[in-house]
């Protein structure tokens, strides 16, 4: 990797961390492995602003991803300018509702938060255990 380039294969969620009379540090809580896939990549619980819901991604459907309830489906669409994945909620053949956007990067991306990780892990947002 070049000097200065991002390594986009390492995502985190920072922090802090005070111990009793230590001044305050950063901390990062990292996801050290690559998804093999699409679907592993998107697995887990997410915020999605565009319904103002936290919602679970834990089901494949052909190669993207879906809630239990159906109510929304990813699906990779390559690397083109502007979006790299389409997101909405499927009627049937057709889309109810429909966007496109950008894979989720360390985590974060225009309508999607990570809350959890696809094996449940916390990322340190939202309501604690």
């Amino acid at each position: 990797m070049e000097s200065g380039a991002i390594d986009r294969n390492v995502w985190w969620t920072q922090g802090q961390l005070q111990l009793p009379g230590e001044p305050p540090v950063k901390i990062r809580r990292l996801q050290t492995d690559v998804p093999a896939s699409f679907a592993e990549r998107m697995f887990g619980d997410w915020y999605a602003r565009s319904g103002e819901v936290v919602t679970r991604f834990d089901r494949v459907q052909g190669e993207g991803v879906i809630t239990a309830d159906g109510k929304l489906l990813c699906l990779p669409v390559g690397l083109t300018p502007g979006a790299n994945m389409s997101c909405g909620e499927p009627d049937g053949n057709q889309w109810r509702s429909h966007y496109s956007t950008y894979l989720p990067d360390m985590g974060r991306s225009g309508p999607f938060l990570r809350l959890r990780d696809r094996f449940g892990n916390a990322t340190g947002l939202g309501a604690p255990d």
